[in-house]
């Protein structure tokens, strides 16, 4: 699910559309191996996940605002909160898409590049 919103600013005469909102997504970590499922028993059946939120401008450039580490049963969906510190060996890499985690920096920065650079010329 995502959420999205326009804004029109008018600066000196001119108008600006800007567009942010939040999106969700869950991504697929690892199997969790000699872990059986607390509500159905089924043995080796743990899976997982990371379900994050972010913010966004232009749907580009964005900043992870929440994560959840979720352990799922791939028999009968029943879903467990996991705490990042007890799955540390499974996680290798960060699974968050990079314009998702720096994309809103790396705006930020640009913009004060051209500010710098615009102030400087003469």
């Amino acid at each position: 699910p995502a959420n999205s919103v326009s804004s029109v600013l008018q600066h000196e005469g001119r108008l600006h559309l800007i567009f942010y909102g939040w999106r969700r997504n869950t991504v697929f970590l690892a199997e969790m191996p000699m872990h059986s499922c607390i509500n159905c028993g089924t043995p080796n059946s743990l899976q997982l996940f990371l379900n994050y939120t972010s913010v966004h401008l232009y749907w580009i450039f964005g900043i992870v605002t929440r994560r959840k580490y979720l352990a799922q049963c791939s028999s009968c969906r029943t879903q467990a909160l996991i705490q990042k510190h007890d799955m540390q060996n499974l996680i290798t890499t960060n699974p968050v898409a990079f314009m998702d985690r720096w994309g809103l920096a790396i705006f930020v920065a640009a913009i004060a590049l051209i500010g710098v650079i615009v102030r400087v010329q003469p």
